[in-house]
């Protein structure tokens, strides 16, 4: 499905004033999200990351871990694919606050967050700066 899309955006077959919705609508739809770097940076190139984080991040869906969980790989990908962001921080210390939240997320932070030191620290700056309390299910990543 994610080829398909970046096809249609690199041949220029969606409409400027229709891409934000577009990426909205395929991230409700994708569960999963495998990089490959062409069409990462397409994707990245026409907004779909702040539609990740709007559509995502930002949804309150993000608190119910049983949705989560089903989208645990694509929002680690994301997540660690893309350069560290004050948003995401504090919203996933905040739904780590919470007493249910998703270990599988956290399954895939173990294989994908721990190898990336450097976005671990930039995680950690962001944190730092903005006086975010990081939750305990998060402190092994960002202290």
């Amino acid at each position: 499905m994610i080829g398909i899309y970046t096809t249609l955006l690199r041949n220029c077959l969606i409409p400027q004033t229709d891409i934000k919705e577009s990426n909205a609508l395929v991230l409700s739809k994708l569960k999963n999200y495998q990089i490959v770097p062409q069409d990462h940076q397409i994707l990245i190139a026409n907004g779909f990351f702040e539609s990740f984080k709007e559509c995502i991040i930002n949804d309150s869906q993000f608190e119910q871990f049983l949705w989560v969980n089903d989208r645990a790989d694509l929002i680690s990908t994301m997540i660690t694919a893309n350069l560290a962001d004050v948003n995401i921080a504090k919203r996933l210390c905040l739904v780590y606050s919470q007493s249910t939240n998703s270990n599988w997320l956290l399954e895939r932070f173990d294989r994908e967050l721990m190898p990336k030191q450097q976005l671990r620290d930039d995680y950690k700056q962001i944190i730092l700066h903005n006086d975010i309390t990081i939750p305990n299910k998060l402190k092994k990543y960002f202290t």
